[in-house]
């Protein structure tokens, strides 16, 4: 389907306690079946309300996936607990794009 900008895109609640994967070790990506023009997507992912990261996960415009995007995604909080919500907001949509799927890599304790 085609993508549009908004709150609450997403939401994942945590089944118990645990660790996300850092971003340096592909523990968070998006990736688009079709990447679209114009510009990257942005991505904003917040845990209970907060912010996790100090920058968006993003991708460059006409490309499909985060691995490759100039603005390197910084995630400032790793761990969560049982019960936590994370909700996906998204910012910026490319020209055309579909088929956004969101990756996180979690290890629970």
């Amino acid at each position: 389907t085609t993508l549009t900008t908004g709150t609450k895109n997403g939401m994942w609640i945590a089944p118990a306690d645990g660790t996300i994967e850092s971003p340096a070790n592909n523990g968070i990506a998006i990736v688009l079946d079709v990447s679209g023009t114009t510009t990257g997507i942005n991505i904003d992912i917040n845990k209970n309300g907060a912010d996790i990261a100090t920058t968006n996960l993003t991708t460059d415009a006409t490309e499909p996936s985060s691995d490759t995007a100039t603005t390197d995604f910084v995630l400032s909080s790793y761990t969560f607990v049982r019960g936590d919500k994370f909700l996906f907001d998204i910012d910026a949509v490319p020209t055309a794009a579909t088929g956004a799927q969101l990756i996180i890599k979690v290890y629970y304790d």
